[in-house]
């Protein structure tokens, strides 16, 4: 089965019950795929909780979304993954062009 990426947007998002933010398609990928979240997107709930963005911990929200979703944290070292995005241009930030 293939793996499904979640951002820190999507993570609020099914959190909140949101699901009216997603495509058709895009459910359709949630439903079929393995769900996987980056830890750095769960440093980034963390931030946005401090700073009163969202009023959920990481702790929480990742618990909640794991039992309902199946979510699970990538296990892949984040040493790999960072070297690996060295040579893909699309990841760069697309307001500094």
């Amino acid at each position: 089965m293939s793996i499904v990426y979640l951002d820190t947007h999507v993570l609020v998002w099914l959190y909140a019950g949101m699901l009216d933010k997603f495509t058709a398609e895009g459910q359709q990928m949630m439903e079929t795929h393995e769900l996987r979240v980056s830890p750095m997107a769960l440093l980034e709930i963390e931030y946005l909780n401090e700073k009163g963005v969202v009023t959920v911990t990481p702790d929480t929200l990742f618990a909640e979304l794991a039992q309902t979703i199946g979510l699970a944290v990538c296990t892949i070292p984040f040493a790999m993954v960072s070297r690996a995005a060295f040579s893909l241009a699309w990841t760069r930030d697309p307001s500094t062009g």
